[in-house]
């Protein structure tokens, strides 16, 4: 069975792993925005899309890592992500 929120994911990374230009960048944002809409209260997906939304912009939206952050606050691996983001250096 094939899952389609993770595959968004999966598809989204590597996207942004290889980021060759605002194409891949505008293709992992319709990625995550997919998953968003099967899960909307996925933390690790509202993480993601503030990484998608930081490197085409001076800084990292803040709202999306606060929401991010609030739907799962004890998973520290998460809170390691977005402090590191937060610092401007991208997720894992």
């Amino acid at each position: 069975m094939v899952d389609e929120f993770e595959d968004s994911l999966e598809m989204a990374r590597a996207l942004l792993g290889g980021n060759e230009g605002a194409s891949d960048l505008w293709e992992a944002n319709e990625y995550v925005n997919r998953a968003l809409r099967l899960r909307p209260a996925d933390a690790e997906a509202w993480a993601m899309l503030a990484w998608v939304r930081a490197t085409t912009k001076d800084s990292p939206p803040s709202g999306l890592l606060g929401r991010a952050r609030h739907l799962d606050p004890l998973n520290p691996g998460l809170a390691r992500e977005v402090e590191r983001l937060e610092r401007g250096r991208p997720l894992r």
